[in-house]
């Protein structure tokens, strides 16, 4: 299982989190994570958690987005966020 915690910075318009086993709370380093825009599926945008497994992405527009999450041995994790 994975758990992600997030923030959205309304002023700078970003999405930060972390990647972590759901049960231990160890942090995932390398996990792949998605961001797609509601509005177009093919912008999709992506990157690896740091080895704290922190990720972020930063200067997006408003909207609403689905965020993806992928470890190896874990079950896929998607929310979906919108920033204002």
């Amino acid at each position: 299982l994975i758990s992600i915690g997030m923030s959205t910075l309304a002023q700078n318009l970003r999405i930060t989190g972390y990647v972590v086993d759901a049960q231990s709370g160890q942090s995932l380093p390398g996990a792949a994570v998605l961001l797609t825009p509601a509005s177009d599926n093919k912008k999709t945008t992506g990157q690896s958690s740091d080895l704290q497994g922190k990720f972020e992405f930063k200067n997006l527009a408003q909207g609403n987005y689905k965020i993806s999450l992928s470890f190896m041995g874990y079950q896929e994790l998607t929310k979906s966020v919108t920033l204002t």
